[in-house]
């Protein structure tokens, strides 16, 4: 345990494994940490195969006696049993997402019942077990790993996600004056349920609204055919995706965000990183009415909420805040107060470095 009178200026946490340095994640916790006067020793590499399993051992080698403890970065379920293996230190495991839960619910990369579900699950199980305490997004996400993977609620801590303040702020761009737009961004999976939000434009086709959707992956190509060859939508284009840069400028004159909308059990878990920063740009949003997002946000105070895979609840939210201009901007401004109050990296950080005492 380290000592709690040296925890705020004078820690060291190595924060290890193949973490995408610029995902928002990762990103956010240690610009949090070290904001809080942490210092944060990156230990990363993400060379394909077993390489990058000998990068890190040379890389931590070096600073192996100098932190006191290691967080391992998300993902890091492959990494857990190795940096276990090398380190003597107190190590917390930042789960963020299930990979059994991810691959063979969400994403249905395969069937429950084989081989490759039971390894996803193995893998979350051992991770979390070997971990002194591991970090989830939300509530509802600590209760399903307490469930599924049979876990002691004291071993969670759970860190929202927030936002960056450096990245995500309100710009000063005019909104679109000649339609209603809305926009979506984000990697397109079955979690965000795309296909309702496009039903619903179908439903909206005669009003002066437009859907710009921004993104790529698993289900991009399948949603741009389904909502060009089949639902003939003249309302919704799609992009590519952007550099956040690129992207707050691009969005800045839209009138409101959506969020997730689809039919897993995941919806009801998660916080996707869409709504926060949405949120702290001045954007009202529109997303699923799930017990996670109500843990932190409240329907027509700081977020519109409608039922999930609801193509009728989805169109009727989004006329509902076309038409009222005082209500989009009650929810907007009261968002990004909550963002400021509560989300930031500082803050978050602060959280963190409090729940890390007892470690």
């Amino acid at each position: 345990m380290v000592e709690k009178k040296y925890l705020k200026f004078f820690m060291k946490i190595c924060y290890f494994g193949i973490y995408q340095k610029d995902y928002c994640r990762a990103k956010n916790t240690i610009i949090g940490l070290r904001k809080c006067g942490v210092e944060v020793i990156e230990v990363q590499d993400r060379t394909p195969g077993f390489k990058k399993f000998w990068n890190l051992y040379k890389q931590h080698r070096e600073i192996r006696n100098n932190y006191d403890i290691m967080l391992v970065g998300f993902p890091g379920q492959i990494i857990m049993p190795f940096a276990k293996l090398i380190s003597k230190k107190p190590i917390v495991f930042d789960a963020f997402a299930s990979m059994y839960d991810g691959n063979v619910f969400d994403r249905k990369n395969c069937s429950p019942y084989s081989l490759k579900a039971l390894w996803y699950y193995c893998m979350d199980w051992l991770s979390c077990a070997l971990a002194d305490r591991v970090l989830l997004d939300t509530k509802e996400h600590a209760q399903y790993f307490i469930k599924t993977f049979r876990m002691n609620s004291k071993k969670l801590i759970v860190v929202y996600h927030g936002i960056d303040d450096n990245v995500y702020h309100p710009l000063n761009v005019q909104k679109n004056e000649k339609c209603f737009l809305a926009v979506f961004y984000g990697y397109i999976t079955p979690l965000h349920g795309i296909e309702y939000v496009l039903g619903a434009m179908k439903k909206l086709e005669k009003e002066n609204i437009r859907l710009w959707i921004i993104g790529g992956g698993q289900d991009y190509k399948k949603m741009k055919e389904f909502a060009t060859n089949e639902l003939k939508l003249s309302n919704v284009d799609f992009f590519p995706v952007m550099v956040p840069e690129k992207l707050m400028n691009f969005i800045g004159s839209v009138h409101v965000g959506l969020g997730i909308f689809g039919n897993t059990d995941k919806v009801n878990r998660v916080i996707p990183n869409k709504v926060y920063e949405l949120m702290a740009m001045g954007i009202s949003v529109i997303t699923s009415d799930t017990p996670a997002i109500r843990e932190k946000f409240t329907h027509r105070e700081n977020v519109y909420l409608c039922k999930r895979a609801d193509i009728d609840a989805i169109a009727d939210a989004i006329v509902d805040i076309k038409n009222n201009q005082e209500l989009r901007d009650h929810i907007s401004k009261k968002a990004l107060l909550c963002i400021k109050e509560n989300l930031t990296p500082i803050i978050l950080g602060t959280q963190l470095l409090k729940d890390l005492e007892e470690v």
